[in-house]
């Protein structure tokens, strides 16, 4: 049975115009007044399954007796046509373009079709004014049968996970296609859209292609079920004479929005509501403080206490002269705080955080402002000795200004901060396995070395240790059970002063991060990702050194830049790990950001 399509492309003889046209119907006037000629009548072409592209003719049309506007309809079967289309060079001609089916989608064998024209004076074709003309067409087809296309789904679900703050990412359904000589396919997919805002077929390409789904953004909390249906038409045959094999496919998605993410590398995500600076973590009460800024909404210039695992402040006490960096005793006996308006160094009382003692910093009349506790660092065994990275406010480079060593309010040694070997312009340090040893950077000096400083009873003396070797030895440095982690992701043994690995990231990349080898992780924070506009929290393997996975939060941001005192460093300075698989970090929006699960620790 021939399918018929309606010949659309309508004539304006004396105007030229194109236009559309209406139905037919009607009956004609007694005698016509305009005459057609179709030329030729009849049309042979050949095509043969082996070859592509599809044999093309063409039909000159002449109009005579025409005057003022006239309109042409026309019909014409599609047994082996695939398209008819008109082109107008003047006012009393015009030239049918003939394009039939590629011959790979045809059996052989003899296909006969129809054209039929006449002119009408009026749009809608009331009123016919010429005889109805026709062309046959055979299209002879020679040839083996060639197999008929097929698109093979990859997949039969899709399940998808998204934080309840984070759009969901596009998520793809892989097809193969057999067959399909000429690559040409008409896609007729659809899909239900609980959850999803549309589908996009991509391809296909060396005979593969996917289905591109798209979610909708700012779905509430809950779990969303949509069923894609896959379906293509051979875009050679007209009128989806030819569906590809394999349409009819469906595949269920399913997107779960919440705040827990799943899976061996899972994660829930908590938001404290604080401006923080500086975090520590209190391993016997299981809280963290947090120094909250001036310019903070909630408890400005004070020390919130964060419940973790609820993401609640549970309370909070005034510390005028701007808290900053935090360090807790391993005994969880004090909290040493620095209080970056006024140069010093406030020890709070444990749990009741009311000031203990407060260590003076240096005066330096040549920087506008206080002297700063840019590190604290409280020595292991001993939770009355402190040691004190000192620095400039935030706007100077380089900014160290030397170290500091306390016992109790009694100052014991310090250390310049010129840059030499002896002096180390050092502004991140970490005590080794006991009281003895300090390690730390010399953040003034490009590339950034390593150094040892032995620690007497009022003495501090500085050795090289590592030289620098590009960003690869960058504070700030993290020392856990003989191993010691740079902003550069390189891990090295204290013991056998080897570099044991570094982790594999992009070129000149800081990478500080939160280093755990009892759980084989390094937790890091990074700004400035490519087509990622927010951060990036990636878990690397501290064995392989490679990443584990990662986190993309688009619209939160690390890099601190407030009213008031300039503050240009990144928050991933203050980052913090908490209990056995938590990670925090001081996010610009006033918030700390809490995530916990296997991800963090495994």
């Amino acid at each position: 049975m021939k399918h018929v399509s309606a010949l659309r492309a309508c004539l304006v003889a004396a105007s030229l115009l194109v236009a559309g046209c209406g139905g037919g119907g009607g009956s004609a006037p007694p005698a016509y007044s305009a005459t057609l000629t179709l030329t030729p009548s009849v049309i042979d072409v050949t095509g043969d399954t082996s070859r592509q592209t599809p044999p093309y003719a063409s039909v000159d049309v002449t109009m005579t007796g025409v005057t003022g506007t006239v309109y042409v309809e026309g019909t014409y079967t599609i047994s082996g046509l695939y398209a008819v289309s008109g082109i107008v060079p003047d006012s009393t001609h015009f030239t049918l373009s003939l394009q039939f089916r590629d011959p790979p989608t045809m059996a052989a064998g003899t296909y006969t079709d129809g054209i039929n024209l006449h002119l009408c004076s009026d749009q809608a074709c009331a009123h016919v004014i010429s005889a109805t003309k026709s062309v046959t067409t055979h299209y002879t087809v020679t040839g083996a049968p060639v197999a008929a296309p097929k698109v093979t789904v990859g997949v039969a679900t899709v399940d998808e996970q998204t934080l309840s703050f984070v759009p969901a990412a596009q998520a793809n359904i892989p097809l193969t296609f057999e067959n399909q000589t000429s690559l040409r396919v008409l896609d007729k997919s659809t899909t239900t859209n609980n959850a999803i805002l549309g589908i996009m077929f991509w391809g296909p390409g060396g005979y593969t292609g996917s289905m591109g789904i798209t979610f909708k953004p700012g779905l509430a909390i809950g779990t969303y079920h949509d069923t894609v249906t896959i379906a293509f038409c051979n875009n050679d045959s007209s009128g989806c004479q030819q569906q590809v094999a394999g349409s009819g496919t469906t595949v269920a998605v399913t997107l779960t929005v919440a705040d827990t993410i799943t899976g061996p590398n899972g994660y829930s995500v908590k938001f404290a509501p604080v401006s923080a600076d500086g975090l520590a973590w209190d391993a016997q009460r299981q809280v963290i403080y947090a120094s909250t800024r001036a310019d903070s909404a909630n408890a400005p210039q004070s020390i919130a206490v964060i419940d973790p695992l609820a993401g609640t402040v549970t309370s909070t006490v005034p510390l005028a002269g701007g808290p900053g960096k935090l360090a807790v005793s391993g005994d969880g006996s004090y909290l040493y705080a620095g209080q970056d308006a006024n140069g010093t160094v406030s020890r709070l009382l444990l749990p009741g955080l009311a000031t203990d003692i407060t260590l003076p910093l240096p005066v330096d009349a040549s920087v506008t402002g206080a002297l700063r506790a840019k590190d604290i660092e409280v020595a292991p065994g001993n939770a009355h000795e402190v040691a004190i990275a000192v620095a400039t406010p935030p706007a100077y480079s380089p900014d160290c200004r030397g170290l500091m060593l306390f016992q109790d309010a009694q100052l014991l040694a310090t250390l310049p901060g010129n840059g030499t070997d002896a002096a180390p312009c050092s502004t991140s340090i970490q005590w080794g396995a006991d009281s003895t040893v300090l390690y730390a950077d010399d953040d003034g000096s490009f590339p950034s070395d390593i150094y040892h400083i032995a620690v007497g009873a009022s003495s501090l003396v500085s050795t090289l240790m590592i030289p620098g070797d590009n960003f690869l030895y960058s504070g700030p440095i993290q020392y856990r059970g003989g191993l010691l982690y740079t902003a550069g992701g390189v891990i090295y043994d204290t013991t056998t002063g080897t570099v044991l690995g570094q982790l594999t990231t992009p070129t000149n990349q800081l990478l500080r991060g939160v280093f755990s080898p009892e759980t084989h992780r390094v937790i890091t924070v990074q700004d400035y990702v490519q087509g990622l506009d927010g951060i990036r929290i990636t878990a690397f393997d501290t064995t392989t050194y490679t990443e584990v996975a990662h986190i993309d939060l688009p619209g939160l941001y690390i890099q601190q830049v407030t009213s008031g005192p300039p503050r240009t460093e990144s928050e991933a300075w203050n980052a913090i790990r908490w209990g056995t698989d938590g990670y925090a970090v001081p996010l610009t929006d006033g918030r700390v950001l809490l995530i916990k699960g296997a991800f963090v620790g495994p």
